[in-house]
């Protein structure tokens, strides 16, 4: 027993050095990405699927000479957009995040993850993607997938056949650890350069969401303007429960149900080290301290607009 007590003392004292030392942080995050990478091309390999590659970023932003990355999120604010508003976006790039496909707007990519820890049944999966798919095969829209879980192969392995023809561009994520508030820029900033310096934008900056991915890809692309769109971060229905979308584009409660409070999830760090919140705002100092980039939301009804500054679709800033 006073093995066992000792033993997790050491555990518990390594891990703390582990936090607190930055270079050794520096040097696992390092590793944790060579790790990520090779992952990501033994995928591939060991357990090829039809319907599923490396992913294509530089393929698919190459296609927009725009300096502004339009983020799409679930949140209700997205109706307040106007018509015109996203005539701006369809001039630059955009990515629509999860339950995207449900919007009539299409973007030049679709981002997603498989959701099977968040209880999310094969149906609406299935529904998303088939959804994604047919509107892809109309406009030439990128299909991106985070990389499954080696336990959600056989779930994917099953979405895919029953797809024909659909392809994802897969990709990696690492997560930040950093001991602090304090620390964290410093971290997300040598993250971010390192990922640049190494080529490596095939994984990501993660931190649990995927708007946190999705604003490092942007970053490391070299876009100077990222806007969020419907990131609330609020307890507010998701953009296809209001009334106003259902009477336009019709019900689709039934297939993709979500609770008002789940919209405010990622602000928990029960499962992260750091609320979204916090860690999109570390991203919007470092962009603009490193990238000469800005970070911006598309409703002043947004959690983050506190801190981030409203884009402004008629001006373009």
């Amino acid at each position: 027993m006073a093995l066992e007590v000792n033993g997790g003392w050491r555990l518990r004292f390594l891990s703390t050095i582990l936090r607190e030392s930055r270079f050794l942080r520096s040097a696992a995050w390092k590793a944790l990405v060579r790790r990520e990478a090779a992952f990501l091309r033994s995928v591939s390999r060991a357990r090829p699927l039809p319907g599923l590659v490396p992913v294509g970023f530089d393929q698919a932003l190459a296609q927009s000479d725009s300096e502004v990355f339009f983020v799409l999120g679930n949140g209700n604010s997205v109706n307040d957009l106007a018509s015109e508003d996203f005539d701006t976006v369809a001039k630059n790039f955009s990515v629509g995040l999860n339950a995207w496909p449900l919007h009539p707007f299409v973007p030049n990519a679709y981002s997603f993850e498989l959701w099977t820890g968040l209880g999310r049944n094969q149906l609406e999966i299935h529904f998303l993607f088939a959804l994604a798919e047919k509107k892809a095969y109309e406009t030439s829209a990128a299909l991106w997938l985070l990389r499954p879980k080696p336990k959600e192969f056989d779930q994917l392995a099953a979405l895919i056949r029953s797809l024909p023809g659909v392809c994802f561009g897969v990709y990696g994520r690492a997560n930040i650890s950093s001991p602090s508030l304090r620390s964290l820029d410093r971290d997300v900033g040598n993250s971010l350069r390192y990922l640049l310096h190494k080529n490596r934008d095939e994984v990501l900056l993660d931190d649990g969401a995927s708007v946190v991915r999705m604003i490092s890809l942007g970053l490391l692309h070299g876009f100077k303007k990222i806007v969020l769109v419907g990131v609330d971060l609020t307890e507010t229905p998701y953009f296809w429960y209001d009334r106003r979308f259902i009477d336009q584009h019709g019900d689709h409660r039934d297939i993709c149900r979500r609770q008002p409070e789940e919209g405010t999830d990622t602000l928990s760090t029960e499962s992260r080290p750091f609320s979204t919140q916090d860690f999109i705002f570390s991203l919007a100092r470092v962009a603009k301290s490193d990238f000469g980039a800005e970070i911006f939301v598309a409703s002043p009804k947004s959690r983050l607009a506190q801190e981030l500054g409203v884009f402004n679709f008629h001006r373009g800033h």
